[in-house]
């Protein structure tokens, strides 16, 4: 992600914000922005399946987890555009943001 500094620099100066949303505990989050020199915060420890089921994510019911789902929101939290993933392939990535809404 360290490669991404200037999309993120680019959303930023769009005014948007960048969060990362997981069921993972914090350690393990706090240990993956590290490895990944992520640029944007992390939350961690949603519950699940509730946390999962309020975004409208899929179920990842072996691991007690969910799919990767992107949403970006309008200054009133409304939702302008989602992408839902059923596996590990097929997330919004930040250079699709840029092209919709830079």
């Amino acid at each position: 992600m360290a490669g991404y500094n200037f999309v993120l620099d680019a959303l930023g100066a769009l005014g948007m914000d960048v969060l990362g949303l997981s069921v993972d505990g914090r350690t393990e989050l706090a240990a993956l922005s590290e490895r990944l020199a992520l640029g944007f915060p992390l939350v961690g420890e949603l519950a699940y399946p509730a946390a999962v089921d309020a975004v409208g994510a899929y179920r990842h019911t072996r691991r007690n987890a969910f799919e990767a789902a992107a949403f970006v929101l309008d200054p009133d939290r409304r939702v302008e555009a989602a992408v839902y993933s059923a596996s590990n392939v097929g997330r919004l990535m930040p250079e699709e943001v840029l092209r919709a809404f830079g």
